[in-house]
């Protein structure tokens, strides 16, 4: 746009100096050094919508990086390493009392006075729509993100006294959006770890339903996977994400709606592995029956409270959005 302006203001200057020059009011000279002004003009013309964007960019980069310095919300991790007095002991129950959340810059509240108890080495499932409360509860529970208000206890001990370094060794947390290295498969799955026997990696991979796959691409887990994984699909870098949490033996397995791109045969391969599993208490959020129906306890979400609790038999009898779910998706069938 700015050549095309340039360009015509030259023409403008040629026909109208031409006319000018029929009538003897200028010279060829003037015409000529008015074209050279004109071409000067142009970078520092040119200049000022450039420098306009940059400040208008620069501008947006450090209200973003003003976000990042002036926030307050720090991981109960950071604040668990300050507490010299904490204590790591989980062995029988979590129970959450009265707890909400309010994202920084946010007027809603995420989850409002979340009240329920889970015992440990159970399959716990949260349903709910999008924007329920699902994601949020996840990362209060994996430590994430702190309670606005309310409390989080583990065996009845406050978390605020709870040693969420040492139960960092011990939780795996897999959430929605999945992030993988520009590396082979096989740092992605042991990302974090020093060392693994190979037949253990092969074991998780093969209970995960990965394995196969693996081995059909030509340089099976010394396969570079890009970016993200971009040359993936969404459920092999579900299946590889789990395998990696999986790899680390954890007591507690969080999964945030982490086999939505998994097929229903897979799913259901996988969640019997996770069912033999001893000595594990796992947390998950999805919408499918096929799922929920293999857990212990399921806890129904709307509008970030908690409006239903149950087993996924007692739920489909119960008159609610459980039921109005159960009844879409076997109409779905």
């Amino acid at each position: 746009m700015v050549l095309f302006l340039v360009g015509f203001s030259i023409l403008l200057t040629i026909y109208f100096g031409g006319l000018l020059l029929a009538e003897g009011k200028v010279t060829v000279g003037e015409i000529t050094e008015f074209i050279i002004y004109v071409n000067m003009l142009t970078w520092p013309a040119t200049s000022i919508g450039w420098v306009t964007e940059v400040i208008q960019r620069a501008a947006a980069s450090q209200t973003r990086i003003n976000e990042f310095l002036n926030k307050k919300d720090f991981t109960t991790y950071y604040l668990s390493s300050k507490n010299k007095n904490s204590i790591y002991k989980f062995e029988n129950s979590i129970d959450m009392v009265d707890v909400s959340y309010r994202y920084t810059n946010s007027n809603k509240v995420a989850v409002h006075s979340i009240n329920f108890h889970i015992e440990k080495n159970n399959i716990v499932g949260f349903v709910g729509h999008v924007g329920s409360g699902k994601s949020t509860i996840l990362k209060i529970l994996a430590g994430l993100i702190t309670p606005s208000s309310g409390s989080l206890f583990f065996d009845n001990q406050s978390s605020n006294n709870f040693n969420w370094d040492e139960f960092r060794n011990n939780i795996a947390y897999v959430s929605q959006n999945i992030f993988l290295f520009s590396d082979s498969i096989r740092n992605n799955i042991l990302f974090g770890l020093d060392a693994v026997d190979e037949s253990k990696l092969l074991k998780i991979s093969k209970n995960v339903s990965i394995l196969e796959e693996i081995k059909s691409f030509n340089q099976g887990f010394d396969t570079h996977i890009g970016e993200g994984g971009v040359t993936l699909s969404g459920g092999q870098k579900q299946r590889i994400a789990l395998a990696r949490a999986l790899l680390r033996e954890p007591e507690f397995l969080v999964l945030d709606d982490a086999l939505s791109n998994v097929d229903s045969e897979t799913e259901l391969r996988i969640i019997n592995y996770l069912k033999s599993l001893r000595g594990i208490t796992i947390i998950l959020t999805s919408n499918r029956l096929s799922l929920l129906s293999q857990c212990n306890q399921i806890f129904v979400l709307k509008s970030g409270e908690i409006i239903q609790e149950g087993t996924h038999l007692d739920l489909i009898k119960e008159f609610g959005e459980y039921q109005k779910l159960f009844i879409n998706q076997m109409l779905l069938k």
